[in-house]
């Protein structure tokens, strides 16, 4: 390994507890670590590594748009606008060492004995480079590669209508309809790897944060001046600002929660077998978890990336405010502020852990109604 490199190394249970915590660590304590490795350097067994390759493309992305706008009268503006854009060399993560399933048993593996063969006990035995040379391979545990090869896309088409300020208000309403595809998050490294470290391809799904739909409504509006000295010092110099949101649900991501393929990559998916969709949708009944099946052990599923949908979400906030004049360059500006006005309940995700006692029901909620009140005086 040549500089620049990091490493970071993990100690359960030292002997020596926290005031020795090298005590019978192979070759003491290993930092501050060497700028350039001596022959003699120990290196951890079953070491985590992620490895960037030497000519490694930079990420970038092509844009494009067509919008048409139209204003109407003085104050309104109304647009039409197709957004796309797709991400090329995107970096993701795959595991290249992951285990191997070995079926049936005993067997031997680096003087262990196991029976069966393949469990999580066996998992840095079975890897890849530990097969190919025992001697070394034992060293390496996870190692993920960074893969440059990843591509993204994004279209939407965007509608606004827009009310410019005038006659004490202004108002901005948009809605988008737009689906995100890609292969992975952005920045994967060791977690959230190819289930398939061989298949890239059959990752290409909707984002984790595709929103298929989505409306915002805003509005801010001041009260007239008025000409009666007791109606401005009653009705006037206030300001409200309201904002809607709605949105669709989010792309979510059902996996085993275990190991089943026993390759330590830890991205199992399930099987899928019908439907996934119920005829009473409910908070805890939100998708068909009978659709999902456990897959058959040593192998992977054929669920793809982010199959199902959470639960769409509407909000309200509103915000009151007015500035009291009190005495030339005196002023107290009190304001008042709502989230989620209504306080009607917005639900969280559903459990989409395979293994999970609540798998397919929606245990969480978003806040309620939160209100908070401010004062401010400037001179």
């Amino acid at each position: 390994l040549n500089p620049p490199w990091g490493e970071t190394i993990t100690l359960n249970a030292p002997q020596g507890g926290l005031s020795n915590p090298w005590l019978g660590y192979p070759g003491g304590n290993p930092f501050p670590p060497p700028t350039r490795f001596p022959s003699d350097f120990q290196f951890p067994v079953g070491g985590t590594y992620v490895f960037e390759p030497l000519h490694a493309h930079a990420t970038y992305l092509q844009q494009w748009n067509l919008a048409v706008q139209k204003q109407i009268g003085a104050d309104w503006l109304v647009s039409a606008t197709y957004l796309g854009n797709k991400t090329t060399h995107q970096w993701l993560g795959y595991q290249v060492d992951p285990a191997i399933y070995m079926p049936g048993g005993p067997c031997t593996l680096q003087g262990v004995t196991y029976n069966p063969c393949s469990t999580t006990a066996s998992t840095n035995a079975r890897r890849v480079f530990a097969q190919a040379n025992p001697a070394t391979g034992k060293y390496l545990g996870d190692v993920a590669q960074i893969d440059d090869g990843g591509n993204a896309s994004y279209n939407a088409l965007l509608a606004v209508v827009q009310h410019r300020f005038s006659h004490n208000f202004s108002a901005l309403a948009n809605y988008t309809w737009s689906h995100c595809f890609d292969q992975g998050e952005a920045n994967q490294d060791i977690s959230n790897q190819y289930q398939n470290p061989a298949n890239r391809r059959a990752e290409w799904a909707s984002c984790a944060s595709d929103r298929r739909q989505l409306l915002n409504l805003s509005m801010v509006a001041q009260s007239p001046t008025y000409s009666s000295k007791w109606a401005q010092r009653i009705a006037g110099n206030w300001e409200l600002s309201t904002i809607l949101t709605d949105t669709s649900g989010a792309a979510l991501n059902v996996i085993d929660g275990t190991d089943i393929s026993l390759t330590a990559v830890g991205s199992d998916r399930p099987n899928v077998a019908g439907s996934l969709g119920v005829s009473n949708q409910a908070f805890n009944n939100w998708f068909n978890t009978a659709a999902f099946k456990k897959q058959a052990t040593g192998t992977y599923g054929d669920a793809g990336r982010n199959l199902v949908r959470g639960p769409a979400n509407w909000n309200l906030d509103a915000a009151l405010w007015r500035v009291f004049p009190i005495h030339e360059n005196i002023k107290l500006n009190v304001r008042w502020e709502a989230f989620n006005v209504v306080n009607h309940t917005r639900f969280g995700n559903p459990v989409t852990s395979l293994n999970a006692g609540t798998f397919g029901q929606i245990t969480t909620a978003l806040d309620p109604r939160i209100m908070q009140v401010a004062m401010k005086l400037t001179f």
